[in-house]
């Protein structure tokens, strides 16, 4: 069974994550990995909550979804596009709220294209942690480099920096740095992370640095399915101008 990271693909789109590919779904019994998210974000100066949820398989995956603590609500998750072993949900505007989600036992059922079903908890605990605060966005250089740097969040677990274009879709994403880390230089090449796109002289876009946490007793081997909370901020940019 192998292992791939792909942070810039999923929920590094919005936050970071992990999935689990099989070479043939017959040899090996299912195995799946849940995760339940909250996202802290600034909306209009004022930070707002909202649930995420992923689920990864060894297996190709026919359907997922999952049941509230206290089983107050099932919600069914989406496949992700160009993987069968991946369901999610990620919030939009209107799922952010100003109270947090309710903390307990989430519980994933999971069916896979084979027809076996399998049921998975992921315990949610709310701890709130801070926004970012960004020091620092200032070019320097011809072509641009952008070079970030943000106060240190307490509670945090490491950093990960995303450019998005003004219609809010992605355009870059940084690599996963430490909790010790607190700045971040931004090129136009590859050695600095993920382009969609190549950044244009002049073009608006969304700076955003996110910090991260991992459930308590997460470890290097499974923290990628053990995210407890990341939070958001924001600000506008013109590439190549401070």
């Amino acid at each position: 069974m192998k292992v791939r990271n792909f942070l810039g693909r999923t929920m590094f789109v919005l936050l970071s994550g992990a999935t689990i590919v099989s070479c043939n779904d017959s040899e090996i019994p299912l195995e799946v990995f849940a995760d339940v998210i909250v996202i802290n974000k600034k909306i209009d100066d004022v930070v707002k909550r909202a649930p995420a949820y992923y689920v990864y398989g060894n297996q190709s995956l026919e359907s997922a979804s999952v049941a509230l603590p206290g089983n107050s609500d099932t919600i069914a998750l989406a496949g992700y596009p160009g993987s069968s072993y991946t369901f999610l949900k990620e919030p939009v505007a209107a799922d952010y709220k100003d109270v947090p989600p309710a903390e307990g036992n989430y519980k994933f059922t999971v069916k896979s294209k084979d027809g076996e079903v399998m049921e998975v908890t992921d315990a949610f605990d709310y701890e709130g942690l801070p926004v970012p605060l960004i020091k620092k966005d200032t070019f320097v250089g011809s072509p641009a480099t952008l070079n970030v740097e943000w106060a240190a969040v307490t509670g945090s677990d490491g950093y990960f920096v995303k450019l998005l274009d003004k219609d809010q879709k992605l355009v870059f994403s940084g690599f996963g740095v430490s909790s010790g880390t607190l700045k971040y230089t931004i090129s136009g090449s590859a050695s600095s992370g993920s382009w969609l796109k190549a950044p244009v002289d002049g073009e608006d876009y969304i700076l955003q640095v996110n910090a991260i946490a991992y459930d308590a007793g997460a470890t290097s081997a499974n923290s990628d399915y053990n995210v407890s909370e990341v939070s958001v901020t924001e600000k506008p940019i013109t590439w190549g101008e401070n």
